[in-house]
């Protein structure tokens, strides 16, 4: 997309640098939606298990919680992308705004010393479904 300029091209320089806090802060809301939802989706599944281990439910009922847990990856998995849109736009901001031999900014540094920061959330969910799914599987060949 090229850049055409408007009446207002002057005052681009205050745009962005709002903009970017803006951004900004919509990340950290991000960031702690993420982990609010991983953290209810924890307790969910464990009471889900004790309501479950409590009443000898079915054993087709054990497969809510794997449900659940997926139904909550694929949730994480939206907000992470659009961490990603987040991150290609601000490192954007960042470079236009960055002299020679500076710091670069956050999105410029994040890159270059943790390149996979989403790991811990990858394996959070990764253990999640397999754990619902194992207790799926061991309530159902317990129960035959």
């Amino acid at each position: 997309m090229n850049h055409i300029p408007s009446i207002f091209s002057e005052k681009s320089e205050e745009f962005h640098l709002k903009e970017y806090g803006c951004l900004r802060r919509e990340i950290e809301i991000a960031q702690k939606d993420a982990r609010s939802l991983e953290k209810y989706m924890a307790v969910a599944v464990g009471a889900i298990w004790t309501w479950l281990y409590s009443i000898n439910g079915d054993s087709w009922m054990w497969c809510i919680p794997c449900l659940l847990a997926t139904l909550g990856a694929i949730r994480a998995f939206g907000v992470n992308r659009t961490f990603g849109v987040f991150h290609a736009y601000i490192s954007s901001l960042e470079t236009a705004f960055s002299k020679s031999g500076g710091p670069g900014g956050w999105e410029h540094f994040i890159e270059e010393h943790d390149p996979e920061n989403s790991n811990g959330a990858v394996l959070f969910w990764g253990i999640l479904i397999f754990s619902t799914v194992a207790v799926a599987i061991l309530r159902f060949c317990h129960h035959k």
